[in-house]
């Protein structure tokens, strides 16, 4: 039996029929194809999600995803992790960071417990810019997302308390998605939500393609 698009017995398009409805419908899919799908303008399509379905792939067998799917954090974190400590002088934390080429620390307590984590971003929403200059403005549209920060001389007047972690044996898919859900970089990975024994951020992922 023929089916028809996009719903049974509904068409408007009977299928493996040649047909002038059929041709000019596959005209227009081609147009659809190449300028709104190919160029990532898929949500321009009226009924069509930015996410399609996957119903019917054949996702076992693709190799990326197989690959990623075998993975845990711990397969792909960083294990030498750079921290720095309550206390610790702003400057001092930002040449850590350029020092080591990342783009946070975690913040320990005086037992070696997370208390927090300060980022770049953290310090560069403390810097106190005048905002009506054309520079006040950049930082406030592309780095501050509104939170009002101000410069302290210490990392704890600047960090993020209560950091976000992940055990080591949480899937990769649920790191992406605590990333995704709260817009973060990187998450530390700890057992106990205290003791740091690394830290996932989305670079590492990339690695389950090396």
């Amino acid at each position: 039996m023929q089916g028809t698009f996009p719903l049974p017995y509904v068409g408007p398009f009977s299928l493996l029929e040649e047909s002038y409805v059929n041709h000019l419908g596959k005209i227009a899919f081609k147009w659809i194809y190449w300028n709104l799908i190919v160029s990532g303008r898929a949500p321009d399509i009226p009924f069509v999600p930015a996410h399609m379905s996957l119903v019917g792939k054949d996702l076992v067998s693709a190799p990326p995803l197989r690959e990623a799917t075998s993975h845990t954090v711990a397969d792909l974190m960083t294990g030498n992790v750079f921290t720095t400590t309550m206390g610790t002088p702003v400057k001092e934390a930002a040449r850590l960071l350029k020092e080591h080429a990342v783009s946070g620390l975690p913040v320990t307590g005086e037992q070696g417990n997370l208390t927090g984590i300060i980022t770049t971003s953290d310090i560069i929403n403390g810097l106190d810019i005048n905002e009506e200059t054309a520079a006040g403005k950049i930082v406030a549209t592309l780095i501050k997302h509104g939170r009002d920060k101000k410069l302290g001389s210490i990392v704890d007047d600047l960090m993020t308390t209560k950091p976000i972690t992940i055990a080591p044996g949480e899937s990769i898919q649920a790191a992406v998605e605590l990333m995704n859900k709260n817009n973060i970089n990187r998450l530390i990975v700890s057992e106990d939500g205290h003791t740091i024994v690394g830290i996932l951020a989305r670079s590492d992922i990339l690695k389950v393609f090396h």
